[in-house]
């Protein structure tokens, strides 16, 4: 009966505590984990007294293994990732608090680079609409209009866009941004992680965090 005199209380906090949950679940990005395994065999040439010591347990790992995870933690690894899946492309939804990423098969639209063209993007932010059989972009005041499939120059590179019939175009648009490659090939480097699964093996576990999962599989 004592309590009694708090049971408004409680029920308030329990609400209120509820709905936090609730918009801290809407709003806070899910992070994806995505992960391989890589065999990384040792080819080093080694004398047979070398070969008793690592039965044994003395000498625990191999310079070819460390050399091969240097390898894929370098610069140039990451940075021909990028190039592949135009990684410095990024498409995004329009929320009124937080907006979320589209890529692949989400994506209502696929931006295509032109292969002969070396230029490299200049980071812009763009508003991408698309209404008919034609795409708007929106850079401040400056607002263009570009028929699907026809090339044409976007922030210092040539593209052209198609349009994914399978996915609904949303009438609040997107927000296209384009970012440097170099930082994000350095950010792309961090993300990843390597290590091995077993220190005498040569089984090593590639993972990265992503708010797309489809995105880091593909990565």
């Amino acid at each position: 009966y004592k309590l009694i005199g708090f049971l408004p209380w409680i029920i308030i906090s329990v609400l209120i505590a509820y709905t936090v949950a609730k918009l801290y679940l809407r709003y806070t990005p899910q992070m994806h984990r995505v992960a391989a395994f890589l065999l990384i065999k040792d080819n080093e040439e080694s004398s047979p007294d070398y070969n008793v010591l690592r039965e044994l347990g003395v000498i625990t790992s191999s310079k070819e293994i460390q050399n091969q995870i240097d390898i894929l933690q370098s610069y140039e690894l990451s940075e021909n990732v990028v190039d592949s899946l135009s990684l410095q492309v990024k498409l995004f939804t329009v929320g009124r608090i937080a907006s979320l990423p589209i890529y692949g098969k989400a994506s209502p639209v696929h931006i295509h680079l032109d292969a002969s063209d070396t230029l490299e993007f200049k980071p812009a932010t763009y508003q991408l609409f698309l209404e008919g059989n034609q795409l708007v972009l929106i850079n401040g005041e400056k607002r263009e209009m570009y028929p699907y499939n026809d090339t044409f120059l976007l922030s210092g590179k040539k593209v052209w866009f198609s349009r994914n019939p399978g996915i609904k175009a949303d009438d609040n648009g997107y927000s296209l941004v384009l970012q440097d490659k170099h930082a994000v090939a350095v950010a792309l480097r961090t993300a990843i992680t390597i290590t091995k699964a077993h220190e005498p093996g040569g089984i090593v576990e590639i993972a990265m965090l992503d708010q797309s999962a489809a995105r880091a599989r593909d990565i």
